[in-house]
């Protein structure tokens, strides 16, 4: 806010001077505030959020950020804000700035807050195989199931694989072996190692843990020997 003053002088017929006095204030600029995501235009639960915020003109030490249906914390060092949030629904920031010993709302935006999307499993090390075809030495160097979030902005987020089933049809009898963790054992390998070409092997009940720490159910993997 600016403030400006002055004196009009007109001189009048008999010479006098007649003064005008005159005040006024104005804004430099609109109110306005500047809420920005940096990785996308959504806060997703269970993750730490970081969110640009910024006043033209107003330094960070002069702004008063807050939000309904979560959790904003900040500034830190580099200006930067950290969101978290525990329902979904929508979340509202507002941004106050003080100017002249007073707090004026400068500016509020309305995001969405999601749950975050389900990885994908994929075993062997192939992550996203052309076909649903599999060599039995990728089986046998990579072991694993995995558990990855694809196309995901988010640096850092991870998954693992707490349990699974492994089933496969041999010679007109199934076999279904419960594992714990991600690893495939000795028995599994075995049967692998002894299957024909074209044997269809299935990955079911698979589950997960990602920041939430709750157990995620994964689409189950179905593969074919070469």
């Amino acid at each position: 806010q600016k403030k400006y003053a002055g004196v009009i002088k007109m001189r009048t017929p008999q010479g006098g001077i007649n003064r005008y006095p005159f005040n006024g204030e104005f804004t430099v600029a609109p109110p306005s505030a500047t809420v920005s995501p940096i990785k996308m235009n959504v806060f997703y639960l269970d993750l730490d959020n970081p969110v640009s915020i910024s006043v033209p003109g107003v330094s960070n030490n002069k702004l008063d950020v807050r939000m309904d249906n979560g959790i904003i914390v900040g500034p830190n060092a580099n200006g930067e804000y950290t969101v978290t949030v525990t329902e979904q629904g929508k979340s509202t920031i507002k941004v106050f700035a003080e100017i002249d010993g007073k707090k004026i709302l400068m500016g509020e935006s309305i995001f969405r807050n999601k749950n975050l999307p389900k990885p994908t499993a994929y075993v062997g090390g192939i992550k996203n195989p052309i076909s649903d075809m599999i060599n039995k030495s990728d089986l046998k160097d990579y072991p694993f199931i995995k558990a990855q979030l694809k196309d995901f902005l988010f640096d850092k987020v991870r998954y693992e694989v707490t349990s699974f089933v492994f089933h496969v049809k041999v010679s007109g009898f199934s076999e279904d072996i419960k594992l714990t963790g991600n690893e495939l054992n000795e028995k599994a390998l075995r049967i692998i190692e002894n299957a024909r070409s074209k044997t269809k092997i299935f990955f079911y009940d698979i589950k997960a843990k990602g920041p939430g720490k709750e157990l995620i159910p994964l689409q189950p993997i179905v593969l074919t020997l070469n």
